[in-house]
């Protein structure tokens, strides 16, 4: 598993297999792993596994930044629901090359041509430049808050006592679920670097900060948890998780916005049609 996933790049080589200098990390080496010489035999199983799952979920991610189904034997009745990068990130550029964000300072001393300073604010704060024609379409803050409020709106936030009441601290995890195009690859990067569970360090799972933080729920970010939880287990982060002990965090959004994204991505859903529709 080393060996395979330690040549991958991550999201930096496109379909015409063009590679660049941005590598997954060299995989650490048995003597790399603290005290492992003097581990009984169990003891260094469960080492390598956790290195293993570590390994599998850098090959999950690097997959999903290419575009690519990280099962493809799945592919069929039993497929696991699987969101790719979209190919607005950079991949399958004309150069097949994930291009360099510019710095805040940088971005800060370009024309903006008359966006809404707050919008401006927020879209230089994710690095993302802004060009003329996207400051034609870009709305005001007013006309986002007219819309949508001055804030997120969160609910079930009262639910989180009981979460915490019944879930020992060490046990807690939690991760996005929705539907497809409602952001749940953004929620998670946004919570692996922001959120920490610091208990979670006490559990050998496969997080990439061990701070509670997961990719998806377990039973498949995509699914609804009517049909799917308690009964499926997805193939990406759901082995050994135990469902009731997870905290999903479901993202909706705006119908109108929603179709438009899902016109333009639609990954792997589909609508049956018939001769007028």
């Amino acid at each position: 598993v080393h060996g395979a996933i330690s040549g991958i790049k991550v999201g930096v080589m496109g379909r015409a297999g063009q590679p660049s200098d941005r590598a997954l990390a060299a995989p650490r080496s048995y003597d790399q792993i603290p005290g492992y010489a003097g581990l009984a035999d169990a003891a260094k199983v469960k080492e390598l596994e956790h290195e293993v799952d570590q390994w599998r979920g850098k090959f999950e991610m690097a997959m999903a930044r290419l575009g690519e189904n990280p099962y493809p034997e799945q592919i069929g009745g039993n497929a696991v629901p699987f969101t790719p990068v979209p190919p607005n990130l950079g991949l399958g550029t004309d150069d097949h090359v994930r291009k360099p964000k510019k710095t805040r300072e940088e971005l800060e001393a370009m024309d903006t041509f008359g966006a809404d300073e707050r919008i401006v604010r927020i879209l230089h704060g994710a690095r993302v430049e802004i060009d003329e024609e996207m400051a034609r379409d870009l709305p005001t803050w007013d006309d986002v808050v007219e819309m949508y409020g001055e804030e997120p709106i969160i609910e079930g936030l009262d639910t989180c006592e009981g979460y915490r009441a019944s879930v020992d601290a060490a046990d807690r995890m939690i991760g996005p679920a929705g539907m497809f195009n409602t952001g749940t690859n953004l929620l998670y990067e946004l919570m692996k670097t922001n959120c920490r569970i610091a208990e979670a360090r006490l559990r050998p799972r496969r997080e990439p900060r061990q701070n509670g933080m997961r990719w998806q729920v377990p039973w498949g970010k995509h699914n609804p948890p009517t049909t799917h939880r308690f009964k499926n287990i997805a193939k990406a982060w759901g082995k050994g998780i135990k469902q009731d002990e997870f905290m999903p965090v479901v993202l909706i959004k705006d119908p109108y916005t929603w179709m438009g994204s899902q016109c333009r991505h639609k990954y792997t859903t589909f609508w049956g049609h018939d001769e007028e529709h």
